[in-house]
């Protein structure tokens, strides 16, 4: 999965980070594909947060984890108490 760094892609060789994911997420994200086919470039679209992070000083106030929080939740998921750490 290619995951965009804005914060440093003004450095050369950097931009995108290449993360591996688990075997099982593989027919998830290739069914979503289906159904939205090229229409997102993004795994969860979030316009409107997105647009209010990324300002025109960089990243800010992009609160990651109240947002996966919300996800969980619509997704009628329960978290685990370090959402970002494996």
């Amino acid at each position: 999965m290619s995951i965009p760094e804005p914060k440093v892609e003004h450095h050369e060789g950097r931009g995108i980070r290449s993360c591996p994911i688990f075997p099982e997420l593989r027919p998830i994200l290739d069914e979503a594909f289906e159904i939205f086919g090229d229409k997102s470039k993004y795994v969860v679209a979030a316009p409107k947060y997105r647009a209010a992070a990324n300002t025109a000083m960089g990243w800010k106030n992009a609160n990651l984890r109240s947002e996966m929080t919300r996800l969980l939740c619509r997704a009628g998921v329960s978290g685990w108490p370090r959402l970002f750490h494996s």
